[in-house]
């Protein structure tokens, strides 16, 4: 029952208290009578205030977990993408090795590397961090799998 069909009889149990308190004896031959009526749909009514507030929190908490969900599917495409961009940045900065290597010494591979990229790779460390923290305060298991699943791929050292 939804809670706005509670809440219509709701109504009518205040009514119809109404009308016994306004009536009572008169409509119903005697104040016991009237009073044990008066006592059922005090309790009736009281019965579906309760079930009116358990369906309204029902609700919300509904709501809440709808939001919740979204927003950790929200995070999940934001860790993945992450991800991706740091194995396409992985993947590009090995080719990037591998070319400097025929043209130069190790060493001064090594120095390049450091100098033009490590500030873009610990901008984007930084970032998959956070990304890594806020799915780990998730509680649902779905989070932790997709991290699970893509550990892995995050073994890349920062030498300085």
């Amino acid at each position: 029952m939804s809670a706005d069909a509670l809440e219509s009889l709701e109504a009518a149990a205040s009514d119809l208290e109404a009308r016994i308190a306004a009536d009572g004896a008169d409509a119903l031959g005697s104040d016991a009578d009237a009073q044990a009526l008066s006592v059922a749909v005090t309790g009736a009514k009281t019965r579906l205030v309760t079930a009116r507030t358990q369906a309204e929190k029902a609700a919300a908490k509904a709501e809440r977990a709808v939001a919740e969900r979204r927003r950790r599917r929200r995070l999940l495409g934001e860790y993945q993408s992450l991800v991706l961009e740091m194995e396409h940045w992985t993947l590009e900065a090995r080719g990037k090795a591998d070319a400097a290597v025929k043209m130069s010494s190790l060493r001064a591979v090594r120095d390049d590397i450091h100098a033009t990229e490590v500030i873009e790779k610990a901008f984007s460390l930084d970032l998959l961090s956070h990304t890594v923290d806020t799915l780990l305060a998730c509680s649902d298991r779905v989070a932790f799998n997709v991290f699970c699943n893509v550990l892995p791929f995050l073994s890349i050292e920062v030498s300085g």
